[in-house]
């Protein structure tokens, strides 16, 4: 009998060890799954046909989308950055730039939407505010569930100096597309402002092919596989993971300049002159090795810097875009500085996200003041002093009217010449203010760990100070906040004093 019971007492233990264990194992894999599920990005596919006698692409547009708002969603809001250009009222340029901008007089442009359609069929749709930049579509997902939707229009580009247009170098594409609003208990979509920017984004999974006459070059933020068609045609095909933004410069003009970083990534350098290109390329491929260290790797296999027809630079996933006139060869140091500058914002706005038009100061004023670090790294303690008071001091000195500090919002800016003053110059002075009080190991490691934090993230100020208060060591909050409000109070003084 006592046999029996002990039979049947392990017989009971081993069922339990049983169960404990599959419970665990079921734990363990639930959580794999709703990981993966969790990290599973949007995926864009479009095909683009360029129509180069009108100054237009035609697009067939699908975005998968996967519910992760854990509520059900019966419409989805997608941003449609260029029809703020349908009218010269509603264009993103303020009245002391939009005629550098549009140097033969305002031109029309947008997106003409001929069909949308949601899991193959036609949903309705609608536009709203004064500049139409906004797209509702109607739909039904539950939470994680996933659907499609389809976009078939026709885009029409300006003449302007902007991030969307044609010039004399070439056409830009970007932010020309329904791009998926970000999710922060609501859609949240910015107005298209003159000020600042406005676009922000989810990381994406993009697929794009591109069909143009067989003479333009094409410059895009990953590999460009290139095949013939015919009839003088060509078809680009990119592949671009885990971006924000999809972006592309076409031009006839292009020539390239290839360069590689210390790391192994490979910088390619698209403009009209092939020393120019060159140029950009290293400085660029500089850029990259001291912010790999200083910041954590690039995450690509590659950068794109190109020449384009802009009053200011832009960098967007894998690529970036500077105004025609640095590739003079007397500007040759002022392209430097601008391809430090704008390499930067692939970590600060592309790696971390953040609202640009609420927070500005998150990209504006780390990108700039990394472009001063860039010169301490490259040339020596005593540039980086040069360049700060050269590039800072004399933000701190001028009158700005409105009350605004580093972190006002980009709407509180009267002119697109404060903002610049104010969130890239005073900005970068409260970073270099920070690195005097806290020491180059703490100031250097709360923007790593920031960086490490937050990648793939929208970051927003109380992450900067988290990252702050760690690397620190002891809550510097107030130290942050007395800056961003304050910097100005340093009217005047030469930031070298504190050598």
């Amino acid at each position: 009998m006592k046999a029996k019971k002990d039979m049947r007492s392990r017989a009971v233990r081993w069922v339990a060890l049983l169960l404990v264990v599959l419970i665990v194992f079921g734990g363990l894999i639930a959580a794999l799954i709703s990981t993966a599920f969790a990290e599973e990005n949007p995926r864009c596919d479009m095909q683009l046909t360029v129509l180069e006698g009108l100054g237009a692409v035609s697009a067939s547009q699908t975005v998968k989308y996967r519910n992760g708002t854990g509520q059900p969603i019966d419409q989805m809001i997608f941003q449609l950055a260029p029809n703020s250009l349908r009218r010269e009222t509603t264009a993103p340029y303020e009245s002391e730039t939009i005629i550098d901008a549009y140097p033969d007089g305002f031109a029309a442009g947008g997106v003409e939407l001929h069909s949308v359609q949601f899991n193959g069929q036609a949903a309705d749709w609608g536009v709203q505010g004064t500049d139409e930049a906004t797209l509702r579509v109607a739909c039904s997902l539950a939470p994680g569930e996933s659907g499609e939707f389809r976009f078939d229009y026709e885009l029409i580009l300006p003449g302007v100096l902007g991030p969307l247009g044609t010039g004399d170098i070439g056409w830009r594409l970007t932010g020309f597309y329904p791009l998926p609003a970000v999710w922060n208990g609501e859609f949240t979509v910015e107005r298209v402002s003159p000020v600042g920017d406005s676009l922000m984004a989810d990381p994406m999974d993009y697929h794009v092919s591109v069909n143009l006459p067989e003479t333009w070059q094409v410059a895009a933020g990953a590999d460009v596989q290139l095949s013939a068609d015919g009839n003088a045609r060509k078809t680009a095909v990119i592949d671009l993971t885990g971006a924000r933004f999809f972006a592309l410069s076409l031009s006839r003009r292009y020539t390239e300049a290839d360069a590689k970083s210390a790391s192994g990534v490979t910088v390619r350098s698209f403009a009209d002159d092939r020393a120019a290109a060159s140029r950009a390329a290293s400085a660029a491929t500089r850029a990259l090795d001291i912010y790999s260290d200083l910041f954590g790797a690039y995450p690509r296999d590659s950068l794109t810097v190109a020449q384009a027809d802009l009053l200011d630079g832009l960098s967007q996933t894998g690529m970036i875009l500077l105004p025609e006139g640095l590739y003079d060869y007397a500007a040759r140091e002022e392209l430097e500085y601008q391809a430090a500058l704008w390499t930067a914002r692939q970590w600060f706005g592309e790696r971390v996200g953040s609202n640009p038009a609420e927070e500005p100061w998150l990209t504006e004023a780390l990108a700039s003041y990394a472009a001063l670090m860039y010169y301490d790294k490259a040339y020596g303690h005593d540039r980086y002093l040069k360049e700060l008071n050269d590039r800072v001091t004399p933000s701190l000195r001028l009158t700005i009217p409105g009350g605004v500090t580093v972190d006002s919002e980009a709407l509180a800016f009267g002119t697109v010449s404060d903002f610049l003053a104010v969130e890239r110059g005073r900005g970068a002075a409260v970073l270099h203010e920070l690195r005097m009080v806290l020491g180059d190991e703490a100031l250097l490691g709360a923007i790593k760990g920031y960086i490490a934090e937050n990648a793939g993230k929208m970051a927003t100020r109380s992450d900067f100070s988290k990252a702050l208060n760690e690397a620190a060591g002891r809550d510097v909050d107030g130290l942050l906040t007395e800056l961003l409000t304050g910097i100005d109070e340093y009217v005047g003084q030469s930031l070298d004093w504190y050598e």
